[in-house]
């Protein structure tokens, strides 16, 4: 037999149940239903659809409901099991990096309990407008453009690599450039294209190597340099683009351009390109974690806007982290699944001081056994190469000289 002080607790649980069951907020949370157009398409258009979507390098478009149906269950290990969609491989939390891709915990829940409702369509009436995209310029009609020969990329067969020339006509003045973008002619079969300096690449000696303009990848946005920077070309420089081309299953033809975008102030710093690399390893076939080391020591005070691990389809992590004239250390990067499908440059959002005297340390491994299923052939020893069937180890930098007292 229940006790008096029993009943009582029991009928005041009750009645706090009833309260809650019955309050508006809470029945508002039970019957509120996640749809599409209400509630998915906004995450799909603002994260996704920029790749996925016809004629992009997306492997399916996700512009309407009738499109997503099918890959909803694809969808939610993607993106909420595994989360690995959209494509960011660094560890550090949310706010480290300005152009941070993850989705919030919040996006994420939505995206479950969505898939795990049925993926329901919802009102007409709540469907936002389709984002319109513009394949051609993003930041508006470049200053100079720079267009390279055509390239025909087979439908099927191996990934195939060129190296083209154009020269940078200023009109005889040297120019601070103060954006780049690469724009492919077909990104379908376009991989990556990176743009370079062959004069300053030529230029470099020792370790920390120069000459990395610009780039181009699944993902990566226009190249706007921080405020109050800028990069210095010289007229009639030679300006590289390595192209590497991927076949999507029908023959196309690329036709790439870069355009260059010119500040007319005074006042800028330069920001430079700057790759902490080795480039003496060998790594032996079938080894499942060969290891490399790079560093490199400021020699005046730096500033660092962004970071970026290279290697190559053997490549399995990376991190960077710089060790002061004090003694003490600063964590730069810890990517630990690295992919070399997505070549993500990491922006902080204020420069990191590196002071004179500071060295910047990169510690990286490669797989290059058969467990890698990305590896060319875990059957042959790699060395460095430019090729991405051969190997690199380069911890990309973004620098400049810090200011000085007073002035730049």
């Amino acid at each position: 037999m229940l006790t008096l002080s029993r009943r009582l607790a029991i009928a005041l649980l009750c009645s706090l149940l009833a309260t809650v069951l019955c309050s508006p907020a809470f029945g508002a949370a039970a019957d509120q239903t996640v749809t599409y157009t209400k509630d998915i398409a906004p995450i799909l258009f603002a994260n996704c659809t920029s790749c996925h979507r016809p004629g992009d390098i997306g492997p399916m478009s996700l512009l309407t409901y009738q499109e997503v149906r099918p890959w909803v269950k694809s969808i939610q290990r993607a993106v909420v099991v595994d989360r690995v969609m959209p494509p960011w491989h660094s560890i550090e939390p949310a706010g480290t990096f300005a152009n941070d891709r993850r989705l919030s915990e919040e996006e994420i829940q939505t995206i479950a309990q969505w898939a795990s409702s049925g993926a329901p369509e919802g009102a007409a009436g709540d469907m936002p407008s389709t984002p319109v995209y513009n394949d051609s310029w993003r930041l508006g009609e470049p200053d100079l453009v720079l267009e390279y020969d055509p390239v025909e990329v087979a439908g099927d067969g191996p990934d195939s690599f060129h190296n083209l020339i154009r020269t940078a006509d200023f009109g005889g003045e040297d120019k601070w450039v103060e954006a780049i973008e690469v724009l492919p002619g077909d990104r379908r079969v376009v991989h990556h294209v990176i743009v370079i300096s062959l004069e300053t690449l030529q230029n470099s000696t020792g370790n920390g190597v120069q000459g990395w303009l610009a780039g181009w990848a699944a993902g990566l946005d226009p190249i706007r340099f921080p405020s109050g920077t800028a990069r210095l070309i010289k007229d009639g420089t030679q300006i590289v683009a390595n192209l590497h081309y991927h076949p999507s299953g029908e023959a196309a033809t690329d036709v790439t351009r870069v355009g260059f975008h010119f500040s007319d102030r005074k006042d800028l710093r330069e920001v430079r390109n700057h790759w902490v690399m080795n480039s003496s390893f060998e790594i032996p076939a079938g080894d499942p974690n060969h290891e490399a080391t790079a560093s490199y020591t400021f020699g005046k005070d730096t500033d660092i806007y962004v970071v970026a691990p290279h290697m190559h389809y053997r490549g399995k992590d990376m991190k960077m982290w710089l060790e002061l004239p004090d003694g003490s250390t600063r964590h730069l990067i810890d990517v630990p699944g690295y992919d070399f499908n997505w070549q993500t440059f990491y922006e902080f959002p204020e420069p990191v001081r590196a002071p004179a005297g500071t060295t910047i340390q990169v510690l990286g491994h490669w797989n290059n056994s058969a467990e890698n299923p990305a590896n060319p052939d875990p059957t042959k020893t790699v060395v460095f190469g430019p090729q991405s069937y051969d190997e690199m180890f380069i911890g990309i930098l973004d620098i400049a000289d810090a200011p000085t007292a007073g002035g730049l």
